[in-house]
């Protein structure tokens, strides 16, 4: 059987710095089915995700992206880089989720994140605290949605693997 090294991915607490941007790619274009499909799937009943008829009629130009789609999308699009194991140990949490303006079918969006801060974890040793701000823009450059996020990442020399060198 073939094997495949693992692809390694994020960075040890060390190797963030506090003001860097970082920018996630690739680039998504929102599709009306994705935002059907997420909005039928998690049972929220607002005609504004399904139909167009209704969304216009509420003043859209087109059928709104849920806001709830756009939130776990732009949180995939940062995985990569921020809290993908096995440098990054667990999630830690999401605030100050705010969807700035409205996203249709079509909308191109790019994810950025910059670092906010980064600090040893007073209860865990060999691992530490990322917390980021995240956001997205759209094909016209808008951020459209930002959020705040939290996520213990180990520090060098104590990940899977490693010699602890402390």
């Amino acid at each position: 059987m073939e094997t495949f090294e693992r692809e390694q991915n994020g960075r040890y607490l060390e190797e963030y710095t506090v003001g860097e941007i970082i920018h996630h790619w690739p680039g998504r274009t929102l599709t009306e089915y994705e935002n059907q499909l997420f909005t039928l799937l998690t049972g929220n009943s607002s005609s504004a995700h399904l139909d167009v008829i209704d969304a216009r009629e509420s003043g859209h130009p087109d059928m709104l992206i849920n806001g709830g789609y756009l939130l776990a999308l732009v949180h995939g699009m940062s995985v990569r880089e921020l809290s993908v194991a096995p440098k990054a140990v667990f999630f830690l949490g999401m605030d100050e989720v705010r969807i700035l303006r409205p996203s249709y079918p079509g909308d191109t969006i790019r994810a950025s994140s910059e670092v906010l801060e980064t600090r040893p974890s007073t209860s865990k040793p060999g691992q530490g605290i990322l917390s980021v701000l995240t956001w997205a823009t759209n094909q016209h450059g808008d951020r459209v949605i930002q959020f705040k996020r939290a996520i213990m990442v180990w520090c060098h020399g104590h990940g899977p693997g490693q010699a602890a060198t402390s």
